[in-house]
């Protein structure tokens, strides 16, 4: 089976844009959006996985099927949530630059070793200001 029997993909191209903005103020581009999966929380909670074959979860061949799936989008930007800090350095970026993007990261606060990696095609895009958000859950005030 391969990847496009298993993704639904969906074509936002019938959007229709306000009528005050439909003067050539358009810019053409795809965008897809992809949780890679921390392998980390692969490796410490496989009873999230117990339905997966054991043998597809792991990095190598993970990766492998990973980087088609990106190569296959051929998407102008990449967005992908549980990346590993060191993967994005030492993995994601070298592949997404080698395509001609460029990427930012964000990783996650309280100590969790994954974030967000975002990718960009450098013909298309160039990076002007980088703001990270830190994102927290909110105390309950009362016990």
């Amino acid at each position: 089976m391969n990847l496009t029997e298993i993704r639904k993909w969906e074509n936002a191209r019938n959007c229709q844009r306000p009528k005050e903005k439909q003067e050539n103020q358009s810019l053409d581009f795809t965008f897809m959006s992809y949780t890679a999966l921390a392998q980390k929380y692969l490796e410490t909670m496989p009873y999230l996985y117990y339905n997966c074959n054991e043998e597809n979860l792991k990095w190598p061949d993970r990766k492998q099927r990973l980087f088609n799936q990106f190569k296959m989008s051929n998407a102008d930007i990449v967005c992908l949530q549980e990346v590993e800090a060191d993967y994005y350095y030492n993995t994601y970026l070298s592949y997404f630059q080698s395509q001609g993007y460029d990427g930012v990261f964000k990783q996650k606060t309280q100590g969790k070793v994954d974030g967000c990696a975002t990718f960009f095609k450098k013909c298309k895009f160039s990076l002007k200001e980088d703001h990270s958000l830190e994102m927290q859950k909110k105390r309950n005030k009362y016990p």
